[in-house]
């Protein structure tokens, strides 16, 4: 675990190590039917910190999953091994000249919506702004817009 820790920029949280209740914090989610008691987590900070995270993850032959906006009905972002947690990267660039939107994964859909607003846009996807960006995108993520713009 300290290879990990030296590795990443981002906080590891342990299972067992950490406090109760920032233990507790890490793992929570949207659906509390689904959260699973993770042996580690990952608050991936660069795009860095997500390799080093995955590189762990193959050499010890772990469980893992990719946690972002935690708004999974189904508990995809949920596991008993290692979480790559997104959360802290939110980085958003929007290019009005070809009207795209560069959006790192741990954004949540308000991340996005609030400055396409402020330029006069609209997003199609989602109905809640707290999901997270990665989660709409895989599963289809239709929005009150969706209907008459598309995706």
């Amino acid at each position: 675990i300290q290879e990990l820790k030296a590795a990443v920029k981002g906080e590891v949280i342990i299972r067992g190590d950490a406090p109760e209740e920032v233990y507790r914090a890490a793992i929570d989610r949207w659906n509390k039917a689904w959260i699973q008691e993770a042996a580690l987590i990952v608050f991936c900070e660069t795009d860095e910190d997500v390799a080093a995270s995955l590189k762990y993850v193959q050499k010890w032959d772990l469980e893992m999953t990719i946690s972002a906006g935690r708004h999974s009905h189904y508990g995809a972002s949920s596991t008993t091994g290692l979480v790559i947690d997104l959360r802290k990267m939110r980085k958003v660039e929007i290019d009005l000249e070809s009207k795209t939107v560069i959006a790192q994964g741990g954004c949540v859909a308000a991340d996005i919506e609030q400055p396409l607003e402020e330029k006069g846009y609209v997003a199609v996807f989602g109905a809640i702004n707290d999901t997270g960006i990665g989660g709409l995108t895989l599963g289809g993520g239709t929005g009150y817009l969706t209907g008459q713009y598309g995706m």
